[in-house]
């Protein structure tokens, strides 16, 4: 799950992400009238779920993972999406 699959940005499940020390791991999942984050940064020992009952709740959950990134110094996320 951690480790990227041929080459892609795709672990087994997750996008992996380039962090400082580790990778960043980021799965993104919806269903109608739901919308769910999991951002993961194992070697910081950090990590964030939003979870929102929205067909819209992306453009919060984006706005409080972005904003979380800035506190906590975390890298650059880049594209929220898996």
């Amino acid at each position: 799950m951690l480790t990227r699959q041929n080459g892609g940005p795709y672990g087994l499940g997750a996008a992996v992400g380039e962090g400082a020390d580790s990778p960043v791991l980021m799965k993104r999942g919806q269903n109608v009238g739901y919308q769910a984050y999991l951002i993961l940064l194992p070697g910081e020992g950090q990590g964030m779920v939003v979870m929102t009952n929205s067909d819209n709740g992306s453009i919060l959950a984006e706005a409080l993972i972005r904003k979380a990134a800035a506190l906590y110094g975390w890298p650059p996320l880049g594209a929220l999406a898996d």
